[in-house]
């Protein structure tokens, strides 16, 4: 898993009577590292509050429903994927011979 620390910029220009200060809250998320957390570009995604200083940033389907077996926590390169399922496919179709 990648730590990343970033720093809360500003949107200056804003009227004070939209937001006290004058400035929005503004975090960019830019990097090539995203593509590799399985966020690519186009991709669309959910930005839960779980709570105050916690946020929360899920890849979903174009109709908002977060992708099956896509974890926040959790990015597992397509190849290992790949491999991973196919071993699983292999057991289970061995299983399931045994028993015939």
């Amino acid at each position: 898993m990648r730590t990343l620390k970033l720093r809360v910029s500003g949107l200056y220009g804003v009227r004070e009577h939209v937001f006290p200060t004058g400035q929005l809250p503004l975090l960019q998320l830019v990097g090539s590292w995203l593509a590799e957390a399985g966020f690519p570009v186009e991709a669309l995604v959910e930005v839960e509050v779980v709570e105050s200083g916690r946020l929360v940033v899920t890849r979903v389907d174009e109709e908002g429903v977060e992708i099956e077996g896509l974890s926040p926590l959790v990015w597992i390169p397509a190849e290992r994927l790949a491999a991973i399922e196919e071993s699983v496919r292999e057991s289970a179709e061995s299983g399931e011979a045994a028993h015939a």
